[in-house]
């Protein structure tokens, strides 16, 4: 949050906007969780909003445990934004994330969908970043993220799995990733939600049966 709130400052030449105050933020969240939670037993989700003001807000629900099989649509058209200060920071202005949504057929509806640029480069998906099983120069199989310089999030999970080396950073282009999937090799995903998972089935064509 802090990250993003500097980057969103310094886009809008605005140095006072998005006060963050780390200190202040963490005895919010803590007061929050500590009122409105059901126990250490139950998982919940924590939701925490900046506003431009400094406003802090902290939401906090349970969270139902979802084992079910998650599917993953590749995305038909290449997201016009990828270098906006909104694919990098994490905010409630999400069209270009809505817009490839709304792009899914009636048959793939509620399924996630990976995103690419104009340049043919997978970036992320519309909730979590992606992983991809590719060779390295050995041919051992490596899970290999894509740069934050192909257009995407950060997330925080992300950053974990990078630190520990469970993944790298590598281009991986539209074509890499369908070969990857027609090969069987692993495609993951992953998010401070769910942390690391295995998306299937994954989906790289089809036709848009609400298109007129």
């Amino acid at each position: 949050m802090k990250q993003s709130a500097l980057q969103l400052a310094d886009e809008y030449k605005v140095p006072t906007a998005f006060a963050f105050d780390e200190q202040t933020a963490k005895a919010k969240i803590l007061e929050a969780v500590n009122e409105k939670t059901a126990g250490p037993e139950h998982p919940h989700r924590v939701r925490v909003l900046l506003s431009s003001n400094g406003q802090l807000d902290v939401q906090v629900s349970l969270e139902a445990k979802d084992t079910s099989a998650i599917s993953l649509v590749l995305d038909q058209k290449p997201t016009c934004c990828s270098d906006s200060v909104f694919v990098r920071c994490k905010t409630t202005f999400r069209p270009m994330y809505t817009e490839a949504t709304a792009r899914l057929s009636a048959e793939h509806s509620g399924a996630q969908v990976l995103l690419f640029n104009a340049q043919g480069e997978i970036t992320e998906g519309n909730v979590a970043n992606v992983a991809v099983g590719m060779p390295d120069g050995s041919g051992e199989m490596q899970l290999v993220t894509p740069p934050v310089s192909a257009g995407l999030l950060a997330g925080t999970m992300r950053a974990s799995l990078l630190e520990c080396g469970r993944i790298v950073e590598g281009r991986i282009t539209v074509d890499q990733f369908k070969h990857a999937v027609k090969r069987g090799w692993p495609v993951m995903c992953m998010n401070s939600v769910r942390g690391l998972y295995k998306v299937t089935p994954i989906v790289t064509e089809y036709s848009d049966k609400r298109a007129k």
